[in-house]
């Protein structure tokens, strides 16, 4: 691809302290605040399959039919098969 046909997006370089005053700094606060809230998530299943399987504990995983829910709760049902052979 040359140069000629590659899009050039350009965006607004606001003042540092103006920037969340601006569309572009409150949609980039969006996608932070967006990305915290799946890490926060992502913590509380660690948490859980931890709960589960280190210390016994029977700690509920809602199920919200995803990667990463469906993955914590597989390995909590293979740890429970190896336990129990």
């Amino acid at each position: 691809m040359n140069k000629k046909h590659k899009p050039v997006f350009k965006l607004p370089k606001p003042e540092a302290d103006k920037i969340l005053n601006t569309a572009f700094g409150r949609g980039v606060a969006e996608v932070i605040a967006e990305k915290q809230a799946r890490i926060d998530r992502l913590e509380r299943l660690i948490w859980m399959v931890h709960e589960n399987v280190v210390r016994g504990v029977k700690s509920s995983i809602i199920d919200d039919d995803d990667v990463e829910t469906s993955l914590c709760v597989a390995i909590i049902a293979e740890v429970k098969r190896i336990k129990s052979e």
